[in-house]
């Protein structure tokens, strides 16, 4: 591979990765116990036998995102950057959106969109309220999902900040959907 790539073979002070997929949970501090996680996500999860099961702190959250990576990707990540730090995309994704909003006390709502899922993160100020992964097929299981959360957290959408980041554009479908209800 490295030959294909001649950028990996360059010498980098540090290494950040950041891994997108859906399946990934938090844990409370309390209740975290490091030799649990792999249960833990398991309790959400199908786990497949080929995973390796890994975990991020999160400082402004006072919780562990636990997460699952195919260990022949984490092998390869650690033949070619042995001291990388490993995050799943979400961990930096909720901790920057809550260090923005350390002093607004509004409820903001916070979609963060793929091919086949998305992220919902609701926040007040600097605490979290909910973060959960969605997966869908067609654009109205998408708003179907955002809309049900804002039911149960008794937001109104007419007046919901909704703030939507990923792979989604004023053009698609899932966008006019949104901005429809």
């Amino acid at each position: 591979f490295r030959d294909k790539e001649s950028w990996l073979l360059d010498t980098f002070a540090s290494v950040k990765i950041m891994y997108t997929h859906p399946e990934s949970t938090l844990i409370p501090n309390p209740l975290y116990e490091k030799e649990f996680k792999k249960e833990y996500l398991n309790t959400s999860f199908n786990l497949s036998e080929d995973v390796s099961v890994q975990s991020n702190k999160l400082t402004h959250v006072k919780a562990h995102n636990i997460f699952s990576i195919p260990q022949s990707l984490l092998s390869a990540i650690e033949e070619l950057f042995p001291a990388a730090k490993l995050y799943h995309y979400s961990s930096r994704l909720i901790e920057n959106i809550i260090v923005q909003n350390t002093h607004n006390m509004t409820t903001k709502t916070y979609v963060n969109v793929e091919e086949t899922h998305f992220e919902i993160i609701v926040i007040k100020g600097k605490e979290l309220i909910l973060y959960n992964t969605f997966k869908y097929k067609i654009a109205e299981y998408f708003i179907y999902f955002i809309l049900f959360v804002m039911e149960q957290l008794k937001i109104n959408p007419d007046q919901a900040e909704l703030f939507m980041m990923g792979k989604i554009d004023k053009s698609s479908k899932l966008y006019n959907l949104a901005y429809k209800y």
